[in-house]
C-alpha cells in the first residue's frame, strides 16, 4: 500500500478530546507496582485519593486508557495495513506536574517517515492541551510497518536511543504479582501485549530538567520476577 510523503509529513490529525480521573490514575500506578509497601510514604503519594501524584509515564497511555475497540484510522498519505504495524518507540515530556484529574484535547501530527526497504518506520508527535489551552505534555512515538517499505524516501538513522549513562535514582524490588499487574491499565487497549516469560521492556522519562530525568526500567523473567528502576 503506497505512502505519499509529500501529503503525509506534516500532516495533522483531527483534535481528539479524553478525560481521566484520579481512579484511572490509582489504576495505572497500581499496575506498575506502586503501594506495595503500604508504609512507604514514597509509594503511597501514587495512590492517594483524589489528589495522587502523576507519574509522566500516564501521558502515553491517558488517551487510549478507556479504549476498548481498535481506533478507527484514517492517516492522510498514509495508506498501511494496520494487522503488520508493530509498536517501536515512545517518549513523553512534561512542562509540570500532570493533573490527577482533568480533560486534555490531543493534536497529532506525523514528523518523519523512513524507508527501510522491507517496512517503514512512521514518527509522529502529539501535542496534549488543557482547554484553556496550557501544554500538559508532549509525546513522541514510533511504529514499524511491515512490507510498506520502497516507497522512495530517505532510509534514516540506524541507531536506535539508549538510557542515560548514568546509576538509576532509584531501585525497588516488586512481586511477581505486582509485576503482572503491570498489563492492567493496557488489557483495555487493542495494541496491549501480555505477559510472557523472558518478556522485557524499558523506557526513561526525560523531564523538563535534563538533571532530574528518571530512569525507568522493568525486566520481567521467566519467574514471574520484576526489577523498576526509577
Amino acid at each position: 500500500m503506497p505512502i505519499n510523503l509529500d501529503e503525509a509529513l506534516g500532516a495533522e490529525l483531527e483534535p481528539a478530546e479524553f478525560s481521566w480521573t484520579s481512579n484511572d490514575i490509582q489504576l495505572y500506578h497500581l499496575g506498575l507496582g506502586a503501594g506495595s509497601d503500604p508504609m512507604d510514604k514514597h509509594e503511597l503519594r501514587y495512590l492517594t485519593d483524589d489528589t495522587p501524584q502523576v507519574l509522566p509515564t500516564f501521558g502515553n497511555v491517558a488517551q487510549s486508557f478507556h479504549m476498548t475497540k481498535p481506533p478507527t484510522v484514517n492517516f492522510p498519505g498514509i495508506d498501511i495495513e494496520l494487522s503488520k504495524v508493530l509498536h517501536a518507540s515512545e517518549a513523553v515530556s512534561v512542562p509540570g506536574p500532570v493533573p490527577p484529574s482533568g480533560t486534555g484535547i490531543a493534536v497529532t501530527k506525523f514528523t518523519d517517515i523512513w524507508d527501510k526497504g522491507k517496512a517503514a518506520v512512521i514518527w509522529s508527535e502529539t501535542t496534549v492541551t488543557a482547554p484553556d489551552g496550557t501544554l500538559l505534555w508532549t509525546q513522541k512515538r514510533s511504529i514499524f510497518a511491515r512490507g510498506e517499505g520502497g516507497f522512495g524516501g530517505e532510509r534514516g538513522p540506524s541507531t536506535t536511543s539508549e538510557p542515560p549513562e548514568r546509576a538509576p535514582d532509584f531501585e525497588l524490588s516488586i512481586p511477581g504479582v505486582a509485576a503482572a499487574g503491570a498489563a492492567v491499565p493496557d488489557v483495555r487497549r487493542p495494541q496491549s501485549a501480555a505477559l510472557r516469560p523472558g518478556f522485557r521492556s524499558g523506557s526513561w522519562v526525560s523531564a523538563s530538567d535534563p538533571a532530574r530525568a528518571v530512569h525507568v526500567r522493568y525486566d520481567v523473567q521467566g519467574d514471574g520476577g520484576c526489577t523498576p528502576r526509577r
